[in-house]
């Protein structure tokens, strides 16, 4: 399938990648908390929850309802949520030495990862406990950062094998990923919109 591979660079294929990391990365927790069929129910939540991130962060500079999206997310986080750690040590990577963009991207990864758990809040209240679900979103953060990272430093072999391996592990029988919004249409988007230039860009009511 091609929506698997993520070296056609659309946006399901890495938003793919990035659900098989965060799948892989909580392998424990999975063990320890789940049985298969919860296991079943969770993956197009995650899958799903990854593609909205992703898709909703390439376009957010040219489409408003996925800037607000992303906006929205943001403004959720948590003051408590540490900043994400990587779960690679590539030799060469560039991003290594630049702290800002270092900081860019664990601030992405923790937006990503409020998006995932915003989109499971309803399996959280089927089946995780608040204990269970504050040792899963590190794991998560930290999961979602690195393959941020290796994405972007992908001329590091470290980086590409993480990717390659993590690519290569996404089961045949996945579901494509779906958005998890559309943007409404009509008078609806119209004062949606509004709303969005007033509160999050402060355009002044005209």
């Amino acid at each position: 399938m091609q929506y698997r591979r993520m070296k056609d660079g659309t946006a399901k294929s890495m938003a793919m990648t990035i659900a098989m990391a965060v799948f892989t990365a909580m392998e424990g927790f999975r063990h320890r908390h789940l049985n298969d069929a919860q296991v079943c129910e969770f993956v197009p939540i995650l899958c799903n929850a990854a593609y909205t991130a992703y898709y909703c962060d390439r376009h957010r500079a040219k489409d408003w309802y996925c800037d607000m999206q992303f906006r929205f997310a943001y403004r959720l986080l948590p003051n408590y949520w540490e900043t994400p750690e990587l779960l690679i040590r590539g030799e060469s990577a560039t991003l290594v030495h630049d702290k800002d963009l270092l900081d860019q991207l664990a601030i992405g990864a923790k937006i990503y990862a409020m998006i995932v758990r915003n989109a499971m809040e309803d399996f959280h209240c089927k089946y995780l406990s608040d204990a269970q679900m504050r040792e899963l979103n590190p794991i998560v953060r930290n999961a979602i950062y690195t393959a941020l990272y290796c994405m972007l430093n992908y001329e590091d072999p470290e980086c590409r094998r993480w990717l390659s391996e993590t690519e290569d592990a996404i089961p045949d029988d996945w579901p494509e990923p779906m958005l998890l919004t559309k943007k409404p249409r009509g008078g609806e988007a119209v004062r949606l919109k509004k709303r969005y230039e007033w509160f999050c860009l402060g355009k002044e009511h005209e």
